[in-house]
C-alpha cells in the first residue's frame, strides 16, 4: 500500500480520484486553473503564487472513512500546509526538491465513516500553494456544503439522534477461554494462538494459520447474544502481506453461520494499522467470526494482528431550537432512521436562548394512524 511520499499516478483498489475540478471543491480566494499538463491527474491543477501571508484555502466535504491529498512535490512549492479535518489540525510540506507530479502529500485514515469537512491553508509567504486531487473511499463521495440539517418535532419539543460504538466488547484475552468468552481458529501455527488476535496487543503477528495455510477463520463465542454492528482489523507489525485481503464478517445463528458483511479487494494494510468496518445489524448473536478467504499476498501464512467488536449505541437528545443547538445537533441529509430502534435519551441543554435565524425551514406533519412509520430517510 502507498504512503505519504510516495508517487501514485492512479488511486489504488478501495479508493477513488476526485479532480482538482470538480464542482464541490470550494477554491476562496484567487486561484488559478490550470490546464493542458499531462503530468498532473486529469491534467488539471488548481494554484496561486504567494507574495506575502494569505487567506486564501481551500474547502471540501466528504463522506467516507479516509481521505489522501494528492499534490506535486516541487522545490517552487509553500513549505506549509495546514489541514483541519473536523476541527482537528494537522500540516503537510510539499516543499521538496524530488520534483515529482501526483504524489501522496497527505493521508488520513480509519476515520469514523460519516461526514467530514476539511480546510486547506498555508502560513507560507512565498511559493506556490497548489491542489492537483484528492482520493476518497471508492464509495465515499465529495459533497456540497451541508446546507440542510433537520431535528425531529413531537409534542412541542425537539430531537435529535446519534450514534455512538460502545468500547470493544470482547476483553482483553490471556487464553482461549480466559478471563471470559472462548475463542477458536480453524488452525494456528505453533504458539501463534487464536486469542492473541484479541489480547489488545499488537505485535508482529498476533493470531497465524498453519504453515502454508492461507485461509482459515477466526471466531469470538460471548457469554450472552451479542448485537454487533461493527468490528476492527488491525495488521500485526510485519510482514504486512499476511493480512487480509478478501472475508466475510458471520454470526452463528445455532445452525450455520450468517453473513453479516463481506469485503472483497481490500488494499494492503500498512504494519499496525487499524481498520473500523460497520454495518446493520438488529440480531444478536453469541458468537461471531471473520472467515478470510485470501490474503495480501504473502506466500507462508495468514494473519491478524487484532481483530474488535462493537455494539453501537443510539441516543435520542432533547435539544432547543436556538441556532447553535440546531448547527450543532442537528442532523445530516442522508440520515436513516429506524424507529424500531431503542433509544437511550440524554438531553442537551443550551442555557443562551436565541431564535433561529439562518435558511428555511420545512415542516410536514404526518398522521401515524393513517400512515405507520417504521424507518425515515431524509434526503
Amino acid at each position: 500500500m502507498a504512503t505519504v511520499g510516495d508517487q501514485l499516478l492512479n488511486p489504488e483498489s478501495g479508493w477513488q480520484r476526485i479532480d482538482d475540478a470538480n464542482k464541490n471543491i470550494i477554491y476562496n480566494g484567487n486561484w488559478i486553473s490550470a490546464t493542458g499538463d499531462p503530468n498532473t491527474y486529469a491534467g488539471t491543477a488548481h494554484y496561486f503564487t504567494l507574495s506575502g501571508a494569505t487567506t486564501n484555502s481551500i474547502e471540501f466535504y466528504f463522506y467516507g472513512t479516509k481521505l489522501r491529498i494528492i499534490d506535486m512535490y516541487w522545490s517552487n512549492r509553500v513549505n506549509n500546509v495546514t489541514v483541519e479535518l473536523d476541527g482537528v489540525i494537522s500540516s503537510y510540506n510539499p516543499n521538496n526538491s524530488t520534483n515529482k507530479y501526483r504524489v501522496i502529500v497527505f493521508e488520513r485514515l480509519n476515520l469514523q465513516y460519516g461526514f467530514h469537512k476539511v480546510k486547506l491553508t498555508t502560513t507560507s509567504t512565498s511559493n506556490n500553494f497548489s491542489l492537483d486531487a484528492i482520493d476518497i473511499d471508492s464509495n465515499g463521495e465529495i459533497t456540497a456544503p451541508p446546507l440542510s440539517k433537520f431535528l425531529i418535532s413531537s409534542e412541542d419539543k425537539h430531537y435529535s439522534i446519534t450514534n455512538e460504538y460502545k468500547d470493544n466488547a470482547i476483553p482483553a484475552m490471556t487464553s482461549n477461554t480466559s478471563p471470559n468468552g472462548i475463542v477458536d481458529a480453524s488452525s494456528f501455527y505453533t504458539t501463534f494462538y487464536p486469542w492473541k488476535a484479541f489480547d489488545r496487543i499488537i505485535d508482529p503477528n498476533g493470531w497465524v494459520t498453519n504453515i502454508n495455510v492461507l485461509t482459515g477463520w477466526l471466531s469470538y463465542e460471548f457469554d450472552s447474544p451479542k448485537t454487533i454492528s461493527a468490528y476492527s482489523v488491525q495488521a500485526g507489525t510485519t510482514p504486512v502481506g499476511r493480512s487480509p485481503k478478501n472475508w466475510t464478517f458471520e454470526g452463528w445463528n445455532g445452525v450455520s453461520w450468517i453473513v453479516l458483511d463481506n469485503k472483497s479487494n481490500q488494499s494492503a494494510f500498512a504494519g499496525s494499522e487499524y481498520r473500523l468496518y460497520t454495518f446493520d445489524n438488529k440480531v444478536a448473536y453469541k458468537k461471531y467470526r471473520i472467515n478470510v478467504t485470501a490474503n495480501q499476498g504473502a506466500g507462508d501464512f495468514l494473519a491478524i494482528g487484532d481483530l474488535g467488536m462493537y455494539e453501537l449505541d443510539k441516543y435520542i437528545s432533547s435539544v432547543d431550537t436556538s441556532e447553535v443547538s440546531f448547527i450543532k445537533h442537528g442532523m445530516d441529509k442522508g440520515m436513516v432512521i429506524d424507529l424500531e430502534d431503542e433509544f437511550i435519551e440524554r438531553r442537551s441543554v443550551v442555557k443562551e436562548n436565541s431564535p433561529l435565524g439562518l435558511g428555511k425551514v420545512f415542516k410536514q406533519k404526518i398522521d401515524t394512524v393513517k400512515t405507520p412509520i417504521k424507518k425515515a430517510s431524509i434526503t
